[in-house]
């Protein structure tokens, strides 16, 4: 069951939502872990490992990852549990490599010098383009801010 639903477009905001209906997967055996999103504490993401019940039209066994946050989710399958540990540890190796490692250091202290109020221009690291467009958009409030206020006040 699949069907498109309306929309409309408001000044802010366009979607077009598509509703579909649920597939439900009966399990063999499964695992569950849930993560808090690093930045906003309530959101999570779901990660299931899970291997599903024999089908007719999937009668070789498999193993799926599924990884879940709001309303977007991946679904992975790998012909075997060592497939799929295998890629897992992969990803692992890489994130752990001093390349990564010394990259998310130097990444860190740029960020905490930013927080610090510390301006660092270094295109490697940060995103200059959105940085100047935000600064352009607080010096162009300011100056709108300014045009109401009286200018007695300041003479």
């Amino acid at each position: 069951m699949q069907k498109e639903l309306e929309y409309t477009q408001t000044k802010t905001l366009k979607a077009k939502i598509t509703a579909s209906k649920p597939h439900f997967l009966q399990k063999v055996i499964s695992y569950r872990q849930t993560k808090k999103d690093a930045f906003k504490r309530c959101f999570r993401n779901d990660i299931t490992i899970f291997v599903p019940k024999l089908k007719p039209n999937f009668v070789r066994p498999c193993v799926m990852l599924h990884i879940k946050n709001g309303n977007g989710s991946v679904l992975l399958r790998c012909k075997n549990p060592v497939e799929l540990a295998t890629t897992l540890r992969d990803i692992a190796d890489v994130l752990t490599s001093d390349k990564w490692l010394d990259t998310w250091e130097e990444l860190t202290g740029i960020a905490n010098k930013i927080y610090e109020n510390e301006i660092i221009l270094d295109e490697r690291y940060v995103d200059i383009d959105d940085f100047q467009q935000e600064i352009d958009d607080i010096t162009k409030n300011e100056e709108e801010n300014n045009d109401y206020l009286p200018v007695s006040r300041y003479r």
